[in-house]
């Protein structure tokens, strides 16, 4: 998910699930990008961006693409899929500071 390569991708074991990135300390982070493998585009319905470390909610939504959450220092980040059609396959997790 994190190597940079859209052939490669993370997949539920069905229509809805999560997907984290960790750091080893604390990362600030205002934003992530969802890349959709190719021949899965639109699958990813309803989500949810979660603070791993609190479980508090970050951001609501729809579809892939870029997701602007507010400034937050974490340890870790949940991207989780709540509705969908078919098997999502998420082929980045992208996340911006600033």
């Amino acid at each position: 998910m994190r190597d940079g390569d859209l052939s490669t991708y993370w997949s539920p074991a069905g229509a809805t699930g999560s997907v984290s990135v960790k750091w080893g300390t604390a990362t600030s982070v205002s934003s992530v990008k969802i890349r959709e493998a190719s021949g899965s585009a639109g699958s990813i319905g309803t989500w949810k961006v979660l603070n791993g470390d609190t479980g508090a909610v970050l951001a609501t939504g729809t579809g892939a693409g870029a997701i602007s959450i507010p400034q937050t220092s974490l340890r870790k980040i949940t991207f989780q899929i709540t509705g969908s059609t078919g098997t999502p396959k998420i082929a980045e997790f992208e996340t911006y500071a600033g």
